[in-house]
């Protein structure tokens, strides 16, 4: 567990800062809490369907400085000024 190696971990698919307060960095969220449709959904930062979570649980592990660099690479990423490799696409993680 990070918490025992005195390291900070990152949560996936949810909103897990509240696990292990002080450790958790970060939870990086998939928003798929809306209304089900049949069919095949792409949603990026643009659409609401991921983010990062901060709140009381992590809040002071985040600077402000850090707060900044993540919002200006949201919004690169929104505005294409940073490409992000498409997985289903290119069936890799590499460039």
């Amino acid at each position: 567990m990070a918490r025992d190696a005195g390291k900070l971990a990152i949560g996936v698919d949810s909103n897990q800062n509240y696990l292990q307060p002080g450790t958790m960095l970060t939870s990086m969220v998939k928003r798929v809490d809306g209304t089900w449709q049949a069919g095949i959904s792409v949603l990026g930062l643009k659409e609401g369907g991921v983010d990062w979570a901060v709140d009381q649980y992590n809040e002071n592990l985040i600077t402000p400085e850090m707060k900044a660099k993540v919002e200006q690479a949201e919004r690169d990423i929104i505005d294409g000024k940073i490409k992000v490799q498409d997985y289903m696409e290119a069936n890799t993680c590499s460039p």
